[in-house]
């Protein structure tokens, strides 16, 4: 249930329209990279029940990376807002970083 409230509150972020000024930095990419890290390791968690770790970290980086590539999509088409494949690419980076490093420290 969890999951499924973070997807949605995902959801609800990315088609809400921007507001404040752009200062240049790169915090929107962090938040990106974050967001979808922790997407990664929820879903990580949710799929490695009868699994192996190693599919269940390549299912939840790829569902991951697929989300947020679709959030960006959905962007395209909202005012205020724009399909952005630097988010795109943030997006997947944090979903492959945090995956990996959750499911390495976990094993342990």
């Amino acid at each position: 249930m969890l999951l499924i409230a973070w997807l949605v509150i995902i959801l609800i972020v990315s088609v809400l329209p921007l507001s404040g000024p752009d200062i240049g930095m790169p915090i929107d990419k962090i938040e990106h990279f974050i967001l979808y890290g922790v997407t990664s390791i929820f879903l990580f968690r949710h799929f490695k029940t009868g699994t192996t770790r190693k599919r269940a970290a390549y299912k939840a980086i790829v569902f991951s990376a697929a989300y947020g590539f679709a959030m960006e999509c959905l962007q395209y088409f909202i005012p205020q807002r724009s399909f952005s494949p630097e988010d795109a690419i943030a997006n997947t980076a944090g979903a492959l970083l945090f995956c990996i490093v959750y499911m390495k420290l976990r094993k342990h």
